[in-house]
């Protein structure tokens, strides 16, 4: 499924991906993803790729299409696998999605090695520490190598940057904005990282933010918009990731590591994580689905 149209710089994109999975295409538009729903109840796919310009995702969009894969059969839980496939630039999505195929046909592409980066600690200083533990995954000990990072409230060390890479599986922690991890990594020292091909989770809140955000200011929600090379999530997918799992809205930190838990713990897809965590909420809802507002 995409916004782009046909005769835009984003139908190469969509081309390759129905070309790759022989999959059938659907236009939507950014505002009425239900519009999918009559050929989804018919095709009953079971996965979906959403191809969109940085410009047409936001919180909006990832609600109302999460209410939509909801919405394929009568019961209140996702019905399907789904991604997103974005970038700064057309050619950064095509790369983004050729990553995680060429991962899917070869996972030691992926090293078994997991970092944990918390963001700050309390020490007024900009040093980063790396320790040879994690607090949540002892169960891990012995699986694959799994270290913890954090630094100091005054930001995280330039010389530090090395540290990140060699690392399969990454979490990044902590307050958030859509350009950085707050008293931590912003999206200008990402793009000088170098990353290794890896699947990385945010908790940070507003770090999957590809253009417009919302913010809550004087009690009122307002909208704010991030040219790309301020966006820490499409630094992120010009890095060599083959997945990037953050939230487009102001809270995470808590659903990314159930999702990593689940992940770590089935080795099930990302998406079915993904939909676990949703289906959870549904549960705890009473078995309703949820009444997504608009910002």
């Amino acid at each position: 499924m995409t916004t782009a149209a046909p005769d835009g710089p984003w139908w190469p994109v969509v081309e390759a991906l129905q070309q790759s999975e022989k999959a059938s295409v659907l236009r939507i538009g950014p505002d009425a993803p239900e519009t999918a729903l009559p050929v989804l109840r018919k095709l009953q796919p079971r996965y979906a790729v959403l191809v969109l310009p940085p410009h047409d995702l936001d919180v909006n969009l990832a609600w109302r299409w999460l209410a939509t894969a909801s919405q394929v059969d009568e019961d209140p839980f996702v019905d399907l696998w789904y991604g997103v496939i974005t970038g700064a630039t057309p050619e950064d999505a095509l790369a983004f999605w050729q990553r995680t195929q060429a991962a899917a046909r070869d996972p030691s592409v992926i090293a078994p090695r997991l970092l944990d980066s918390l963001g700050p600690n309390q020490l007024d200083n900009d040093r980063v520490l790396v320790h040879p533990q994690l607090f949540w995954a002892g169960w891990l000990r012995g699986k694959i190598e799994a270290r913890g990072m954090n630094n100091g409230l005054r930001g995280f060390d330039d010389g530090a940057l090395d540290r990140l890479s060699g690392y399969g599986i990454l979490h990044f922690g902590g307050h958030g904005y859509p350009d950085r991890i707050d008293q931590g990594l912003t999206a200008g020292q990402l793009a000088r990282a170098r990353l290794s091909p890896s699947i990385v989770f945010s908790g940070a809140c507003s770090t999957g933010v590809t253009h417009r955000a919302f913010e809550m200011v004087g009690g009122q929600w307002t909208q704010r918009v991030y040219p790309p090379d301020e966006s820490f999530c499409l630094t992120m997918l010009r890095q060599p990731v083959v997945a990037y799992l953050a939230a487009t809205h102001p809270d995470h930190g808590v659903p990314v590591y159930q999702e990593m838990e689940y992940w770590l713990t089935t080795g099930c897809p990302l998406g079915e994580a993904m939909k676990h965590t949703y289906d959870g909420v549904v549960l705890a809802n009473g078995g309703r689905a949820l009444d997504f507002p608009a910002l």
